[in-house]
């Protein structure tokens, strides 16, 4: 029997729920994308890689896969995509924050202060921006807002100071949620996971 055939014998985890994934393009984020298709979900993935994007289908799958060309170092990017997933169906269940980069090795003293920001921007500031956009949908569904992070938050690793700095920004969600969740995102949970490694650990 076919994998489709498989899955519609059991109940699907995610039927009719709607995801968002950020860089779900590659790595990390294309196999969160796989496994919401496969359990029926709807998934917009956010990503720059328009080659890879466009070819990415649920064919024999039970979900669907919608692909938005999204700069996540750009606000106005994020914010439009937001609004074409709620414009396409209606509601968003889960935004999985997952896009980001790695610089390679290198001593602080090798490393530029606005290429700091710019990592900054796609590993740490991409996650703040598309939660804002996505919460008040988040909100009225009780969803959910997956943030993938990384070992290096926890465990400082060899030359990647400014990596494992940004790394550290989405551990402090956990402290956010805890802080302001009962004033200001109530009915929203928070998943972090940080226990990420991977040997091309380039582009998640």
């Amino acid at each position: 029997m076919s994998q489709a055939g498989d899955r519609c014998l059991k109940n699907l985890r995610f039927e009719n729920k709607v995801a968002v994934v950020t860089g779900g393009c590659c790595g990390v984020g294309r196999g969160c994308v796989d496994v919401l298709v496969e359990e029926g979900g709807k998934v917009a993935v956010l990503d720059t890689n328009d080659e890879v994007g466009m070819s990415l289908t649920s064919d024999n799958l039970p979900g669907e896969i919608y692909f938005i060309h999204c700069d996540m170092n750009k606000e106005g990017d994020i914010q439009s995509a937001i609004e074409k997933v709620i414009k396409k169906y209606g509601h968003i269940d889960c935004l999985v924050n997952n896009v980001g980069t790695h610089p390679g090795r290198n001593s602080i003293d090798n490393l530029t202060v606005q290429g700091f920001r710019d990592l900054l921007d796609t590993n740490l500031v991409s996650y703040f921006a598309a939660s804002k956009y996505a919460l008040l949908y988040l909100r009225k569904t009780k969803g959910c807002i997956v943030n993938i992070g990384s070992i290096g938050s926890s465990a400082a690793a060899f030359g990647m100071p400014s990596y494992c700095a940004s790394k550290v920004g989405i551990d402090s969600y956990r402290f956010l949620d805890k802080s302001s969740k009962y004033h200001y995102h109530r009915n929203v949970g928070y998943i972090p996971i940080f226990d990420i490694v991977l040997s091309n650990d380039v582009q998640k």
